[in-house]
């Protein structure tokens, strides 16, 4: 599992909304997520993953808004699609 995004007491506040869609409040923060999960999953390969690209043409409130970038249940950010790539 990738290191979590934020600091555990952060993301202690926010393990109330497990299994709620997740969107970066900002470019910074979802550089850092995707250098976390997306660079580390196998399915970074081309053509295995549309869920980068989909989270930045909709709105995190649409129903097209993937569900796999979600809060975990410790409040960290997490993809519930993250297949490690090194296995």
């Amino acid at each position: 599992m990738p290191l979590g995004l934020y600091m555990p007491e952060h993301a202690a506040l926010m393990a109330d909304q497990a299994g709620q869609k997740w969107r970066p409040s900002n470019g910074t923060e979802g550089d850092l997520f995707t250098s976390r999960w997306c660079d580390e999953c196998v399915r970074k390969m081309p053509g295995l993953c549309s869920i980068l690209a989909a989270t930045m043409v909709y709105e995190e409130d649409s129903e097209h808004y993937p569900s796999e970038w979600q809060h975990g249940d410790d409040g960290q950010p997490k993809c519930a699609a993250f297949e490690p790539a090194n296995t």
